[in-house]
């Protein structure tokens, strides 16, 4: 009986361990990725692939920025 309770215990750590870490990396928290700003001082999201622009297609220079830095 003893025994069972050690393993159920056990077992049970690893679940909320692994849960723990799941939603640590699902939420943000954990980063395997994580490069450094010296070597990346300009860091964002690339999201260009939801643009309605094709590549292949000059943009006009009315729609051309240069972003602040």
């Amino acid at each position: 009986m003893r025994r069972l309770a050690r393993s159920t215990i056990g077992a049970t750590a690893v679940l909320v361990v692994a849960f723990a870490a799941y939603f640590a990396y699902d939420f943000g928290m954990l980063r395997f990725n994580n490069p450094s700003l010296s070597n990346y001082p300009i860091q964002g999201i690339d999201v260009s692939h939801h643009q309605a622009i094709s590549i292949g297609r000059p943009l006009p220079r009315s729609r051309m920025s240069v972003s602040p830095s």
